[in-house]
């Protein structure tokens, strides 16, 4: 274990020997979730640096950070204020999830649920990142809530699996999770944890 010196590299929480996605944008500092409040959590960074840290101190860290810059990753749009207990949303992704094996796309979940077209482009602005374009709020908050719940997770894909279910978005492909220019479609599917 090694002793944090303040970089702030891309952060992942590992809790209950799972590794899972964290989300904790520079721009936002988010309450305790009351299942953390009073524990220690152990933080993976890179993937390979880990670190024990209370989720307060990573609080401050991220405090931090917001004068240095968006040097944190988040993982998914904007994370607090959109931890909303959707209940009948959220089982039905997972249920889907669960019925298709995993890997699924957001073509996919647009297909089996019309309901969540909408006017809202899933975009990590710190980034130029589009995740997916013409969905609602509310699935976006769903996807954020079952991220943060350690019921979902998603992995970069190929475009070719986008092109599999018919649909290629005219953006230039992000091959690497970085910052870029301009905006660039940064292909995901979901899975369960």
């Amino acid at each position: 274990m090694k002793k944090f010196d303040g970089n702030i590299p891309d952060i992942k929480r590992l809790t209950d020997e799972k590794l899972t996605q964290e989300l904790i944008p520079a721009r936002f500092i988010p309450e305790t979730p009351p299942e953390l409040k009073g524990k220690n959590v152990k933080y993976v960074f890179d993937s390979s640096d880990s670190f024990n840290l209370t989720y307060d101190e990573l609080v401050e860290i991220v405090s931090k950070a917001r004068n240095a810059g968006p040097r944190m990753i988040p993982v998914l749009g904007t994370i607090g204020e959109t931890l909303i207990d959707n209940t009948l949303l959220h089982e039905k992704l997972i249920r889907f999830v669960r019925h298709k094996g995993g890997n699924v796309s957001f073509v996919e979940f647009q297909n089996e649920f019309p309901e969540i077209k909408g006017d809202w482009d899933f975009i990590l602005t710190e980034y130029n990142l589009l995740l997916w374009p013409n969905v609602t709020e509310e699935f976006i908050q769903a996807i954020d809530f079952l991220i943060k719940s350690n019921k979902l997770q998603f992995a970069p894909c190929e475009p070719l699996v986008y092109i599999g279910d018919g649909v290629i978005l005219d953006y230039p492909v992000a091959n690497h999770f970085k910052k870029y220019s301009s905006l660039n479609w940064f292909p995901i599917v979901f899975n369960l944890v």
